[in-house]
């Protein structure tokens, strides 16, 4: 991410900052993802990407066979590594 996106992004100059770099800048400083998202108005159910790319981008230090376990876990529980979450609704008790 460039200093002149984040002075951009400082200076109030951007309406509607882009997801990807979102996700990024909240990589980068060790944020929540899903609440950087929201506090830039985005809908993070609607936005998100699907799991396997967003563990990979959040967590980009776990060799390739980590993420591969955990689709596979997944799998086995109903869960498409490759969705993007459940509905709204779905996953509350």
């Amino acid at each position: 991410m460039s200093k002149a996106a984040l002075d951009s992004w400082e200076q109030d100059h951007v309406e509607s900052p882009d997801l990807a770099k979102l996700q990024k800048l909240a990589v980068l400083l060790d944020l929540d993802p899903v609440k950087l998202a929201e506090l830039a108005g985005y809908d993070p159910i609607a936005t998100l990407p699907p799991m396997r790319p967003y563990l990979r981008s959040r967590y980009p230090h776990l060799p390739a066979a980590a993420h591969k376990e955990i689709a596979a876990i997944t799998r086995r529980y109903g869960i498409d590594p490759n969705g993007r979450g459940p509905a709204p609704g779905e996953d509350e008790s």
